[in-house]
């Protein structure tokens, strides 16, 4: 089944969309102002028009029975947590004004130390001897990681709705369990995927599929949400569905490029894309 759906992009853009019965893009035409004409095939349509499509595409979104969500910048806003522990690591191990600077490292959360020291010219010895003091020192700072609001509640939701809800972060797996007790994730949570030895980390398809299998769910009703090119980059190698968390560590423009196929600016969208 395949239908057309149209509506105004601005700008004296009117548009005709044709999805297929996924909701997926499967053509488009727009008309401009004086009565021009451009089809997507030719590469018409900027940012601004795609994200009117995304904003479209949700209203004829199916329900999820599983959602995946990446942990740091999309359940919790834990910047300071992690930057400070990072920061007192360098400390601890005798290396003196290191510049790391918050902005620059914000942006690249979610990848593995030893990329980010290598990309910011930082030589750390010992980078597994690094990241083993940095776990201990993380939970000295782990009062000023908090949900974004509206988060809680919307997991809450989430659950009462029937949906069956997973965790799936780069964090290694007792790290993990360690955060989830503390601010109580069992009680929304099913499945709790962190780094553990043996399986491949995000945008690696594996540990989805893991949990994918864990819940005997199709891929079609399994959607991916997190903030960085690691999640959207997961999602699409497992071939699911991805929601792009826009409030995160990553900019509306670097999220967009990723062709996720949901993006939600804040926890409102989120939850509209989620629950309707």
């Amino acid at each position: 089944m395949q239908f057309f759906a149209a509506f105004s992009a601005g700008r004296g853009l009117f548009v005709w969309v044709l999805f297929n019965r996924r909701g997926e893009v499967a053509g488009s035409v727009a008309f401009g102002a004086g009565g021009g004409m451009g089809g997507s095939g030719a590469g018409f349509f900027g940012g601004f028009c795609e994200l009117t499509i995304l904003k479209l595409k949700h209203e004829i979104m199916k329900k999820y029975k599983l959602a995946v969500f990446d942990m740091d910048g999309t359940l919790f806003d834990s910047i300071d947590t992690i930057y400070n522990a990072a920061i007192d690591t360098f400390e601890k191990l005798g290396m003196k004004n290191v510049e790391f600077p918050r902005d620059k490292f914000s942006a690249k959360i979610g990848g593995h130390f030893a990329d980010i020291f290598e990309e910011f010219g930082i030589e750390v010895p010992d980078v597994e001897h690094y990241i083993d003091v940095y776990k201990d020192i993380y939970f000295n700072h782990i009062d000023d990681t908090k949900f974004y609001p509206g988060i809680p509640e919307l997991l809450t939701d989430l659950k009462n709705s029937g949906a069956q809800l997973a965790l799936l972060t780069t964090k290694n797996q007792f790290q993990t369990e360690r955060i989830a007790d503390k601010f109580g994730l069992h009680e929304w949570f099913g499945y709790l995927m962190g780094r553990k030895q043996g399986v491949k980390i995000k945008p690696d398809p594996e540990p989805l599929e893991i949990i994918i299998d864990h819940f005997a769910t199709a891929k079609a009703d399994t959607v991916m949400i997190g903030d960085s090119e690691f999640d959207i980059g997961c999602g699409h190698n497992a071939g699911v569905d991805t929601i792009a968390a826009g409030y995160g560590y990553r900019n509306r423009e670097f999220l967009l490029r990723l062709k996720p196929t949901f993006f939600a600016a804040d926890v409102s969208e989120l939850r509209r894309l989620l629950l309707g």
